[in-house]
C-alpha cells in the first residue's frame, strides 16, 4: 500500500519533457466532456487515445448480474486507449466515464500517437512505466480478491484514494471528492449496505467523516492499521 502524501499518483503526461508534451498538443485536439459522459465504450472500436487534463474518470464494465464494477480511476496526466493502440486491436473491454465535474482531455489519433512514440524515445519510456505500474496494481488486486474482507478492502481503498486523489486541508487532513458509496461499493465489489455499515462505524469511532461524494480521512494511522490487520 502506498504511503500519505497526496499526488504521488505520476501519470504518462507528467513523464514527458516539456518538448514532448508540446509535440503532443500539436498532434491531438483538447475536448470537454460534461460530468456523466461516456469517453469510450465497451466493445466499440476506437482510433485513439485520450489523456486526461482536467477531471477524473472511472473504468468500469457489468458483472453477469448487471452491476457495476470499478476496474480503476484515473485523473489528470493518464492515457487511456493506449492497449488498444499498443495491441493493433481497436475493440476495448471496458466502458470510461466521467466523474462529478467536467473533464478536458487531449485526444490523439492512434497514428499519429504511435508516430510520436517512434520520433521520442523518452515517450516510450514512460508508456512503460505507466503499463508497469498498472500491472503491479492489477496483480496486487487478483492477489488480495476474496482473501481480505469488507472493512479490510474499504481501508485499503480509501487510504489508496487519499493517497493518489487527496486534497490536503491546512489542520493536515485529506479529504477525496469524487466517489459516490455506490460507486466505493463497485471499486471493492461488496454490496451497499456491507459498505454502509462499515463508513458507519469508522465514523463512530472519528476515524473518517463523509459528506456527498467525498471524506476525509481524519485518523490516518488508524484506516493505516486497519488497511494492514482488518479489524478494529
Amino acid at each position: 500500500m502506498s504511503g500519505e502524501t497526496p499526488g504521488w499518483w505520476i501519470g504518462f503526461w507528467d513523464y514527458l519533457e516539456e518538448d514532448e508534451r508540446q509535440a503532443l498538443l500539436l498532434l491531438g485536439r483538447k475536448r470537454t466532456f460534461d460530468a456523466d459522459s461516456v469517453l469510450l465504450h465497451e466493445d466499440e472500436p476506437s482510433s485513439h487515445v485520450l489523456i486526461l487534463l482536467q477531471g477524473w474518470v472511472k473504468i468500469a464494465c457489468n458483472d453477469s448480474e448487471g452491476r457495476e464494477v470499478i476496474l480503476a480511476i484515473r485523473g489528470p496526466g493518464d492515457i487511456l486507449g493506449e492497449m488498444e493502440v499498443m495491441l493493433a486491436d481497436p475493440r476495448r473491454s471496458a466502458m470510461v466515464k466521467t466523474l462529478m465535474n467536467r473533464l478536458q482531455a487531449l485526444v490523439v489519433p492512434a497514428t499519429a500517437f504511435t508516430r510520436f512514440l517512434d520520433d521520442h524515445p523518452n515517450a516510450w519510456r514512460a508508456l512503460y512505466l505507466v503499463l508497469a505500474y498498472r500491472l503491479r496494481e492489477a496483480n496486487r488486486n487478483a492477489r488480495e480478491f476474496g482473501r481480505i474482507g469488507v472493512r479490510q478492502a474499504l481501508a485499503r481503498l480509501l487510504l489508496d484514494l487519499a493517497t493518489r486523489h487527496g486534497e490536503r486541508s491546512t489542520d493536515g487532513l485529506i479529504t477525496v471528492r469524487l466517489l459516490s458509496q455506490d460507486e466505493i461499493s463497485a471499486c471493492i465489489w461488496a454490496s451497499r449496505d456491507a459498505v454502509a455499515h462499515e463508513l458507519v462505524q469508522l465514523r463512530n469511532r472519528n476515524v473518517l467523516r463523509t459528506g456527498r461524494r467525498s471524506f476525509t480521512i481524519i485518523d490516518m494511522r488508524e484506516i493505516r492499521r486497519i488497511a494492514q490487520a482488518g479489524d478494529f
